[in-house]
């Protein structure tokens, strides 16, 4: 059997303007970043919506989820078309805190996963940091898919001497097709660290700070007199949707079971609404929850209903319903009231009391205790 560096070895042979060489880059970059301890640099960031600089510490030395083996403490700013946004989060390997700007606050998740930071506001900026520097065995996917390696010439980065180099690798379309990516990679000359990565949708450049340095626990926490909020991470997300005591937006939709469905018509019942698509991976995810709190309020004058977002005529929604035995009614058409309830994002889920107010609203799937929570609010509604 060919062990791991082996594999690199047969597979980054090249011949590059330095002449016939073993490009072993990856294996000496990868046994360097493994080598360390700790390492603090900024990162200066570029892509196609916005320019991010934002200083990284994190030590290699204690697991927590997402980042593999690190702690990390990440300070910085975003600057785009709309201004600018703070950028703070951490982790000391037990906890997680980041800064909310919309509540001027720093929220405490403890026990994170990574399901429990992606619902967080700072999410979109979680893999800011160059995510070889928290892997277990860096570069061992690239490898795994590796096509070529080549050495382009030498050059500077903030003042560090380094490395320029080509890397090809194959990866898969959504239909499963093949598809070859590339990507440029910058290699610190003295010792083969990364300072910087740079594809078709970013440019990532490092200036490397410190290496191997000891750090204590206060590092890792957002050190801020404002009052720590603490969270689960289980919460539900509304950002943007109708705000709870508002009237429901009236409509009239056609179902294949309902018939003509007029949400005024239907005042007395208490009504979930949930915006899917057949296209919609997470909406699919979340149907079996949708199917379980229809099964619990069967004999209630409760209606669970799914309302079908399809970009395209010819897709069978209904059809999509009874091949997955889901039972519960769905409505057609449902694009046409996206923008009076305000769904950017799927699935989102709207509760509709006797009077036809907003009683709950959430969007994104995936968070603990959803089912029983939407059971218990649509149980209290049936009382009122």
């Amino acid at each position: 059997m060919i062990n791991m560096k082996s594999l690199f070895a047969l597979t980054l042979f090249s011949i590059t303007a330095y002449g016939q060489v073993e490009s072993d880059i990856l294996i000496k970059a990868a046994e360097s970043i493994k080598k360390l301890k700790s390492i603090k640099y900024t990162v200066v960031e570029q892509n196609r919506h916005e320019n991010i600089s934002a200083d990284v510490t994190l030590m290699r030395d204690k697991p927590y989820p997402l980042f593999g083996i690190s702690r990390i403490k990440v300070i910085g700013i975003a600057i785009n078309d709309h201004g600018s946004e703070q950028i703070q989060f951490t982790s000391n390997g037990t906890s997680f805190q980041y800064y909310d700007v919309s509540q001027s606050k720093v929220i405490q998740i403890d026990e994170p996963t990574d399901r429990k930071l992606f619902r967080t506001s700072i999410s979109k900026y979680l893999l800011l940091p160059l995510i070889v520097y928290h892997n277990e065995k860096p570069f061992e996917n690239i490898v795994k898919q590796l096509k070529t390696v080549s050495i382009i010439h030498d050059t500077i980065i903030f003042e560090q001497a380094a490395i320029k180099v080509r890397v090809s690798f194959e990866s898969k379309n959504f239909d499963g097709s093949p598809l070859l990516l590339s990507s440029y990679w910058y290699f610190r000359k003295t010792d083969y660290l990364v300072i910087g990565q740079v594809s078709k949708v970013s440019r990532i450049f490092l200036k490397i700070k410190e290496v191997n340095q000891e750090y204590t626990e206060t590092e890792f926490s957002l050190i801020d007199e404002r009052q720590i909020k603490r969270v689960t991470g289980n919460e539900p997300r509304s950002e943007g949707l109708l705000p709870v005591g508002s009237n429901a937006p009236n409509f009239t939709l056609q179902s294949p079971t309902l018939g003509e469905f007029t949400l005024y018509k239907n005042r007395g019942k208490v009504i979930l609404l949930d915006f899917w698509g057949t296209w919609c991976a997470p909406c699919i995810k979340a149907m079996p929850e949708i199917q379980k709190i229809h099964n619990y309020f069967t004999t209630q004058d409760v209606l669970i209903i799914g309302v079908s977002v399809e970009p395209e005529q010819a897709t069978k929604p209904e059809q999509f319903m009874n091949k997955k035995g889901f039972t519960y009614p769905i409505l057609l058409g449902g694009t046409s009231i996206t923008e009076p309830y305000q769904v950017m994002i799927f699935p989102t889920i709207y509760i509709i009391d006797k009077n036809g107010k907003i009683l709950h609203a959430e969007h994104g799937t995936g968070r603990e205790g959803f089912t029983q929570e939407v059971i218990d609010i649509i149980s209290k509604a049936i009382k009122n």
